[in-house]
């Protein structure tokens, strides 16, 4: 009744409100059944450790793992000192006088003494341990619960629960940038060769070329990403490794060198190095170059071909192809060209069947204008190419036009 008691006078001073018979007699059929089951332990368990809800914390996640009600809590807050806890640490040792010993488990300082300030108030056995942690907690509550003598297996739980360390040193692996091309290994090492050729001297980062289908079906597993720590991907066709940026040649090429760019070289290069290395990757990036980099056809032949196709296309649209994309295209469809005279074209698209019936004006239209070069080159395109090069001007046609909204719209604010 006492429990009961004190339980009412806490309801009475934080709601204002008197519990009725009826709820008096609820809690104290709880709190009997509680007991009951806690009176078959000899030792009950109290955590008591600074810090706000510290040892609630680690009282409460004990508890929740052994499914059972083994510790209470005491804390003691950075502003008070032990006298501050005898109190509550007594009224608990009231509590569970039934019992035949306590296991008090503190933190550091002063905690560590508790017992000779309050021996004098139980007659109970106290037993002090130091250093708590779950997983302390964890051991000792198991053997509560079990009803195991703590003394006899404080040892054991002192080494189980001493601390372990790991020293993890900084990786070796130097930064690295990694070159892929749907036209092939050799493509993309030209590619990289082009940047290297930019890069100032000594420049403490490595490129390497990756085979574009491994890449695109490995992912991070891929070989190239076990030699360093890869900060991008660079090349004609995104691969679509997850959480490694790419950066599209083409974007380069019409952008010059970017933010993007600056980020997968900044931790090896200052800001010094990197203007170098922006007037080199200009003078060497020229989509003339870069044409030479993927093809292994004529490339000034090849380029004249395609450059007549493009705006062909662009005629038959009935609308001009954004800059950014056109350069794009230049790159692609060279590619592409390359892919079907060695008989690798690309040969899957999502929702194919969709894109010929939703689509077949444009791909009328790409046929048409690309005539030319395959019937010199004795090819035909696929529509999964044609549906690739749909996606590719779309998506550069809408960069444009949000770009061009955003513009608007702050001049309109800025009137």
């Amino acid at each position: 009744m006492a429990i009961v008691d004190q339980l009412s006078a806490e309801t009475r001073t934080a709601l204002g409100a008197e519990p009725d018979q009826l709820c008096r007699i609820v809690m104290m059929l709880d709190i009997n059944s509680s007991v009951v089951a806690k009176r078959n332990r000899e030792y009950m368990g109290i955590i008591c450790c600074h810090g706000y809800s510290t040892a609630t914390s680690i009282a409460d996640a004990a508890n929740r793992i052994l499914h059972a009600h083994v510790f209470d809590a005491v804390n003691m807050t950075y502003d008070q000192q032990v006298t501050d806890v005898l109190l509550p640490l007594r009224r608990l040792l009231e509590r569970y006088s039934y019992c035949k010993g306590a296991v008090l488990l503190v933190d550091m300082g002063s905690l560590t003494d508790i017992a000779s300030a309050i021996s004098q108030a139980t007659d109970m056995e106290l037993i002090v341990v130091s250093n708590v942690s779950t997983g302390l907690a964890l051991e000792v509550g198991s053997a509560l619960r079990a009803n195991e003598s703590p003394e006899a297996r404080l040892a054991e739980m002192a080494q189980l629960c001493a601390p372990a360390f790991s020293v993890t040193h900084a990786s070796n692996h130097v930064d690295t940038v990694v070159f892929c091309s749907e036209s092939g290994i050799e493509a993309a090492d030209k590619i990289r060769r082009l940047f290297s050729e930019s890069l100032p001297a000594d420049t403490p980062v490595e490129l390497v070329v990756a085979d574009y289908r491994e890449l695109a079906e490995h992912g991070l597993a891929d070989p190239a990403f076990q030699r360093g720590n890869v900060r991008a991907i660079v090349g004609t066709m995104d691969p679509g490794v997850e959480g490694i940026p790419f950066l599209a040649l083409e974007d380069i090429l019409y952008e010059g060198p970017t933010r993007r760019l600056d980020k997968a070289f900044s931790r090896c290069m200052d800001a010094t190095a990197l203007a170098s290395f922006h007037a080199s990757l200009l003078k060497h990036l020229t989509l003339q170059n870069v044409i030479e980099s993927i093809t292994i056809l004529n490339p000034e032949k090849l380029y004249a071909e395609v450059s007549q196709a493009v705006s062909r296309l662009a005629d038959l649209m009935g609308q001009p192809i954004a800059p950014a994309a056109t350069i794009g295209l230049y790159v692609h469809l060279c590619c592409l060209v390359e892919r079907l005279v060695t008989k690798t074209p690309i040969e899957a698209y999502a929702n194919e069947r969709e894109f010929r019936t939703a689509h077949a004006a444009f791909i009328d239209a790409f046929r048409t204008s690309f005539s030319s070069i395959t019937d010199h080159y004795r090819v035909e395109v696929p529509a999964t190419e044609i549906a690739y090069v749909y996606d590719y001007i779309s998506s550069k046609s809408a960069t444009r036009e949000h770009a061009s909204g955003q513009v608007e719209g702050s001049s309109q604010q800025d009137e």
